[in-house]
């Protein structure tokens, strides 16, 4: 509002004088160059909380929380990129483990970590569990509330409903639970992933205890699931709505073709913009140029007309 401002007093002057300054058009191309700039920014600017809660695919129109009943679970390949609009800065307590992960003792790809702002999702071959800000308070609305990872593939896709909340402490994102032994109690910590000075990362179960991951290079991220293995061995799908004939176990995330766009959605430090919004502002800093380009033709008839 101030730039449109300047810049009808100055051609409201211009008028009243009959005399056009010789800096004048160039002035106009500048503050509307810096009026469109920042009005473009804002407009595409968008917060962790801005994006929709994403949840595991389940029956009767996705509806949580449905329980004892089958059909949850991801058909195919897992959805990826629901953090790719998001410009908000990564909370600075918050350790850096975007990116696909593979389990460093079976090479196998196990998960994909996307984060923004205080934001924090982790998906598997079976599950998408969202976390739209990590508060570490449980049942406060703002943590996961989707369905149990191990009771879809062991199950049968069986939807069990669960509510966990995450949290960064030191360099680790800690999943809390409430407690099955005591409810009304305080939450245990489920789960633990921890990066590592090396850049691995450190996933530590109470249960089924410690894996080390190596993050997967920018470049080599997967673009399909593919059926290994039994029956339908080689059978590939190459997006989420491509349902699978085999079972979870037999799938593995794949780079199956190095000309394809890969499900490369992880708000990933090793990807185009490192998931910093640099991409957004790649594009916002074209925009510009361009109307910097077109403005001081604005400012021609002014010229003409004196």
């Amino acid at each position: 509002q101030t730039v449109i401002t300047m810049v009808v007093q100055l051609l409201a002057a211009s008028q009243t004088n009959h005399k056009l300054p010789s800096f004048l058009p160039l002035l106009l191309s500048f503050l509307l160059l810096i009026a469109g700039s920042s009005s473009g920014s804002t407009a595409n600017a968008k917060e962790a909380m801005d994006i929709p809660r994403a949840n595991t695919p389940s029956p009767n129109d996705g509806t949580w929380p449905q329980s004892n009943v089958t059909g949850c679970g991801f058909p195919g390949l897992p959805r990826a990129g629901v953090l790719d609009e998001c410009t908000e800065a990564l909370d600075p307590s918050a350790p850096d483990i975007r990116g696909y992960w593979k389990n460093t003792a079976t090479d196998e790809i196990d998960e994909l970590i996307e984060m923004c702002g205080t934001r924090w999702i982790d998906t598997s071959k079976s599950v998408l569990h969202d976390f739209p800000s990590c508060t570490g308070v449980v049942g406060d609305g703002l943590g996961c509330q989707d369905y149990s990872g191990p009771d879809i593939i062991f199950k049968n896709g069986l939807c069990t409903p669960i509510v966990v909340a995450c949290k960064f402490e030191e360099n680790c994102v800690n999943l809390y639970a409430p407690n099955p032994t005591a409810p009304q109690g305080p939450p245990f910590k489920a789960v633990s992933r921890c990066l590592q000075p090396n850049g691995t990362m450190v996933w530590i179960h109470p249960v089924a205890g410690t894996v080390l991951y190596s993050k997967v290079p920018g470049g080599e991220e997967p673009n399909c699931m593919e059926c290994v293995g039994g029956q339908h061995d080689g059978v590939v799908g190459y997006d989420p709505a491509t349902e699978l004939p085999c079972p979870y176990q037999e799938r593995r995330w794949k780079r199956c073709n190095n000309d394809t766009e890969g499900s490369e959605g992880s708000n990933s430090s090793s990807g185009d913009d490192g998931g910093d919004g640099s991409s957004d502002a790649r594009r916002h800093s074209f925009s510009a140029f361009s109307r910097m380009l077109l403005l001081p033709l604005i400012a021609l008839p002014f010229i003409v007309s004196y």
